[in-house]
């Protein structure tokens, strides 16, 4: 297989949503594997499944210790009159909470290095997949000349919940984004979280082609391309039900 799937939990997310992606990979994936990398869970989460301990990760506890008492990096203080109105109101703004989104890019970093095929497809520990996964999806998500496809929003960042990558062709774009937590440098970007600074890394790096999946995308975008026919992701409060009420 040219491919592998990688996703990311906690026991926690695992107990909250995780259990329904695995189970519905396992359903529609045709027997292929997935390696997911979790914390805090002392147990094998399925016979199947590939699992790595993120804390294992090279960089990532020395970055979460450095942190552990800097509630600014967690999203729990204001850095300098930076949030907005809602997030002042709810003493939280996810826009900065490095300590937390750290861990989404440390994984990738990790698994594309160890990658041990041309192609990496990451899935969000709360996607759910929705019908058998295609033998084409990664030819249907990179167009020959491409490196590496994303879900685009016109107006936002990056949607970095469903991502392919082609390996090594994309280890810079990686290197740059896991570097900017590893250098300390997030703390000079306008927001914290992994999908602004997605977009930052793969700035330095236009020979690198990304191809943009909804280049006129807006909100939810996973619906509003095919990816959303085969993955949905539950994000937000989607969480709770498992379901998107944009997937149709």
């Amino acid at each position: 297989m040219d491919r592998e799937f990688v996703t990311g939990f906690s026991g926690k997310g695992y107990r909250e949503y995780g259990w329904r992606l695995l189970d519905s990979f396992q359903k529609y994936s045709g027997g292929q594997s997935l390696i997911a990398y979790t914390h805090d869970i002392d147990e094998q989460v399925r016979p199947w499944v590939r699992q790595r301990e993120q804390d294992d990760i090279p960089g990532l506890a020395e970055f979460l210790a450095e942190h552990k008492n800097n509630k600014a990096v967690q999203g729990r203080a204001d850095p300098g009159d930076r949030w907005k109105a809602k997030e002042k109101a709810n003493g939280y703004s996810f826009r900065f909470d490095a300590y937390k989104f750290c861990r989404m890019v440390f994984t990738m970093h990790h698994a594309a290095h160890h990658c041990e095929t041309e192609y990496m497809v990451w899935l969000d520990g709360d996607t759910v997949v929705r019908k058998e996964i295609p033998a084409d999806l990664v030819q249907r998500a990179l167009p020959e000349g491409f490196d590496y496809s994303y879900l685009g929003r016109a107006k936002k960042y990056t949607e970095a919940g469903f991502l392919v990558f082609k390996v090594p062709e994309v280890l810079p774009i990686l290197d740059m984004w896991v570097g900017y937590y590893t250098s300390g440098d997030f703390i000079y970007e306008d927001e914290w979280h992994s999908a602004w600074l997605f977009d930052r890394a793969r700035e330095w790096f236009p020979t690198i082609n990304g191809y943009n999946l909804t280049p006129r995308g807006s909100g939810h975008v996973i619906h509003q391309c095919w990816v959303g026919s085969i993955f949905d992701h539950c994000k937000g409060n989607r969480k709770k039900k498992g379901r998107s009420p944009e997937a149709r």
